[in-house]
């Protein structure tokens, strides 16, 4: 305290500092464990008045299977001449309910023949609650750029927009039929077929001259056009190292960046085989194939969902996973309802899916 304060101004203004800290401190009988001073948010953590708590020991609050325990910890660190503990602790509130607590103590010197401790409790409770509020809000803020992002790919062509939609749908209706007991959880299929959503985000860098050109593309054109799966993929790294490794862009990376490559290692960009192909695109090279096929284009008319089922059927094993055109096959006519649906309807699924995020 400031020298320009009487000795008893200056622990007047102290005690008063201790008692509104926010976080919950109390001084502490090194020996007999007594609970000289508690400031109140230590008693309300302990769900008790202040008159409740003074003058009783810690032992009072803690939980009984825990008592002997702490206290061989408390005498093991007053024997070893360390000035400060940290340790983790349960406290019983009056009715009955369980606090779990980190404490820390640091050691005061003797003070009038006593050696005391001041210890500094944090309710681990209310740590846990507010880091998963954090872990829950970070994750929705991050799944709602899903359909932000990709209507920038919708911008660019409005056949893309509805290709998006449908493809989404394709996946999760995949997903949702894997054998093997549910591969995925139900959050994690929400999670995959939001993130089909970005698998063409890299489209959004090719010139429109190549994106949009009515005609057959030259080689040369060709090779442009297949660049997007590199550049969707440094797009999403970048957003990925702001939002960490295990970010909800993880998949969306997977996605774009192998949704191309073909189970005989013909595909592109990097001549992936079989497994070494991420499964989430595998599942997204059936949905974006299926899709490209039914969709007239100014260079093709649609195929049927017949001719459609076929090519795909006489893809497996080359271009696609074998197993997963299996799937495909027994919901082929899941397929068909989507590929048939209004766009008004896939507006409409679109909304209730980005409400569900």
């Amino acid at each position: 305290m400031s020298d320009d304060l009487p000795r008893d101004a200056s622990a007047e203004l102290t005690h008063s500092i201790f008692m509104a800290l926010p976080i919950g401190l109390a001084v502490i009988d090194s020996e007999t464990g007594e609970i000289c001073c508690a400031n109140d948010a230590y008693c309300e953590m302990l769900g008790r008045t202040r008159d409740a708590v003074h003058g009783k020991t810690w032992m009072d609050f803690t939980h009984p299977d825990d008592v002997e325990n702490d206290k061989k910890a408390i005498t093991k660190h007053l024997g070893s001449g360390k000035k400060q503990f940290v340790k983790e602790k349960r406290y019983v509130k009056p009715d009955g309910t369980v606090c779990c607590a980190s404490v820390t103590g640091n050691r005061i010197s003797d003070y009038v023949h006593r050696k005391l401790h001041v210890t500094m409790v944090e309710n681990i409770d209310t740590r846990r609650q507010e880091r998963k509020k954090y872990m829950l809000d970070k994750q929705e803020i991050q799944e709602s750029l899903f359909p932000s992002l990709a209507i920038l790919s919708e911008f660019r062509d409005r056949e893309t927009g509805e290709h998006l939609l449908r493809t989404r749908m394709y996946v999760k209706l995949l997903l949702e039929n894997l054998e093997e007991g549910k591969l995925f959880s139900k959050k994690a299929i929400s999670l995959i077929s939001n993130s089909a959503m970005l698998h063409d985000i890299g489209k959004i860098g090719i010139p429109d001259s190549i994106l949009l050109k009515p005609d057959k593309l030259t080689c040369d054109e060709f090779s442009i056009i297949k660049n997007h799966t590199v550049q969707g993929g440094k797009a999403l790294r970048q957003i990925q190292s702001y939002l960490g490794s295990t970010s909800t862009f993880s998949f969306a990376l997977e996605i774009s960046e192998g949704h191309h490559e073909r189970w005989d290692g013909t595909g592109y960009p990097s001549g992936l085989t079989g497994s070494e192909i991420p499964l989430t695109a595998r599942v997204m090279a059936i949905a974006d194939v299926y899709d490209a096929l039914r969709s007239e284009r100014p260079y093709k008319k649609a195929y049927t969902h017949a001719e459609s089922v076929e090519i795909i059927r006489q893809g497996a094993g080359t271009h696609f996973d074998p197993a997963l055109v299996e799937v495909f096959l027994s919901i082929e006519n899941e397929f068909e309802k989507t590929a048939s649906m209004s766009d008004e309807t896939l507006r409409a699924m679109q909304k209730v899916m980005n409400e569900q995020l």
